[in-house]
């Protein structure tokens, strides 16, 4: 897994010439017992992750770092959070037991990325293989990245003959697992995204099994003999994300690790053949539904990321990134907490722009990320609301309203989980189904000259136990959140990414000009 961390899947690179260039590393720590020792208990899974990731940061303190985890457990039902995934929503956080003090605000807290395999179905039959099967634990984390796979290897192997792929290439791999049975409400959407974990074949007899030819390439640990070794499934999947998040980091240094889980969820797309399950037909979706398209989600997650558009952006694919601190509640001179601070932020449309592509459609896609501190104690981890510390939820602007009246509506809602009139819907989702998680992610789809008129979008806080738990005293905790929004014209022959450009620098220019007027002794 190591190698795949390193370089990727070797496939590709063992078939030209040119030199691999590595701007990240990799490192070890294993948490299982030694050779001898009894197996770990599962109740200690989550102490023993939290004592390996411990155990790194101690010896190379200042290393910037991501974590993979390629182990699961069928041990705990994953339709609520266990120890072991809250254990790692701790980490996540920074709020291993010992890493809190009372003098820290919980937005400066260390936060660290975790990236979890979803689990695998094992070669058997063809029925069983196909019946997509639920996630394994701890991959129900609400902080972690979760991956799934998918495959883009069919090759057919001479020796032995008559054997198939189950699955042509660009679907999701027969080795991953899903979260379709686990309830909407009170569980995240995972995976979040699909990374290569490659193919099964089928004999006559309906038998699906391993095979080299649809499987990753990676390096062995027997240099001499076996330098190169087939790797499969999530495991190997997870060694391609842990790739990526390194390649990312080392493209755009500097981030928080909540920004890196969005940046990497907002790059995603499907392949084209999950990708006509999702969309259907019609600028405004209409022949799929909401609710179809969540169970749709909870199998392949938001597609697979794309390293080039996580970077940078092309000039029809301009993506905006924010990094902020939020007070969500707050209570004063003693008084039951209400809740506090909303984010408002003017969205530089290229209005001139949408309005002349008129009817064509363009994607406007919107990723929010945070970490939340778990409560895992008893009946506390069966319910969004009691076990997130805080939520956050972003809304936009409708087509019809002034920037005043947006404000308005947002600042006078008094629950915030009550929606707005209803307005013709572009939304891949829709604000109801956000209930769990601290990661979510929506698509609009629609005319151009219709997202013209959307041009702002608020974050607000929702409940969670640093409000409902005043015993805690943590109702005026601050934390912290990423928002990407990034705004696409597949195929259309415009520069979307100058106009906003330079709606950016003027609105610098005038904000570094009143600061200049405002400054004493200016004159």
């Amino acid at each position: 897994m190591a190698g795949l961390v390193l370089y990727g899947d070797l496939e590709p690179a063992m078939n030209d010439q040119r030199a691999i260039a590595l701007a990240h590393s990799v490192e070890s720590v294993k948490f299982l017992p030694p050779r001898g020792f009894d197996a770990t208990e599962p109740a200690n899974y989550g102490v023993v992750t939290q004592a390996a990731v411990a155990k790194v940061e101690i010896d190379r303190p200042d290393a910037i770092r991501s974590f993979c985890v390629a182990t699961s457990s069928p041990d705990f039902s994953p339709a609520r959070p266990s120890s072991w995934s809250g254990a790692i929503d701790q980490l996540c956080a920074g709020a291993m037991p010992g890493e809190r003090t009372d003098n820290i605000n919980a937005a400066r807290h260390p936060k660290r990325l975790l990236l979890i395999a979803i689990g695998n179905a094992q070669p058997g039959q063809r029925e069983a293989v196909e019946t997509l099967k639920s996630l394994e634990d701890p991959a129900q984390s609400w902080n972690a990245l979760t991956v799934g796979g998918y495959t883009t290897k069919e090759a057919i192997p001479v020796d032995p003959p008559g054997l198939r792929p189950i699955v042509p290439a660009n679907h999701r791999s027969p080795y991953s697992r899903g979260s379709c049975d686990l309830p909407d409400d009170l569980t995240p959407i995972k995976p979040e995204v699909l990374f290569e974990a490659g193919n099964m074949l089928v004999d006559a007899t309906g038998y699906c099994g391993v095979h080299p030819a649809v499987s990753l390439l990676a390096a062995g640990s027997d240099v001499e003999r076996e330098p190169l070794i087939p790797f499969n499934a999530t495991s190997a999947a997870a060694g391609v994300a842990g790739n990526f998040l390194g390649r990312l980091k080392a493209g755009i240094p500097g981030y928080w690790p909540e920004t890196y889980r969005a940046l990497t969820v907002n790059a995603a797309d499907w392949p084209q053949p999950i990708r006509s399950r999702l969309i259907g037909t019609g600028a405004h979706w209409k022949s799929i539904s909401k609710g179809k398209r969540q169970k749709i989600l909870r199998e392949v997650g938001y597609g697979v990321p794309d390293l080039d558009r996580a970077i940078q952006s092309a000039a029809n694919d301009v993506t905006m990134i924010a990094q902020a601190e939020i007070q969500p509640f707050a209570s004063i001179n003693g008084q039951p907490p209400v809740f506090n601070e909303m984010h408002f932020y003017d969205l530089p449309w290229p209005r001139a722009i949408l309005q002349g592509l008129e009817n064509e459609i363009v994607i406007l896609k919107v990723t929010l990320s945070y970490f939340v501190e778990p409560n895992v104690s008893g009946r506390a981890a069966t319910r969004p609301d009691t076990y997130r510390s805080f939520g956050l939820r972003f809304e936009m602007k409708k087509r019809t309203e002034t920037a005043a009246a947006f404000r308005r509506r947002m600042t006078a809602r008094r629950d915030p989980n009550e929606q707005p009139a209803n307005e013709a819907s572009h939304w891949l989702l829709g604000p109801n189904a956000v209930q769990a998680g601290s990661l979510h992610c929506d698509l609009w789809r629609g005319a151009a000259v219709d997202l013209a008129s959307h041009d702002a979008i608020a974050v607000y806080p929702v409940g969670g136990w640093w409000k409902s738990h005043v015993g805690q005293r943590r109702m005026n905790d601050k934390a912290r959140y990423a928002l990407i929004i990034s705004l696409s014209a597949p195929g259309l022959d415009v520069d979307l990414h100058a106009d906003i450009t330079a709606k950016v620098d003027a609105k610098v220019l005038e904000i570094a000009a009143a600061q200049i007027e405002a400054a004493p002794g200016h004159e």
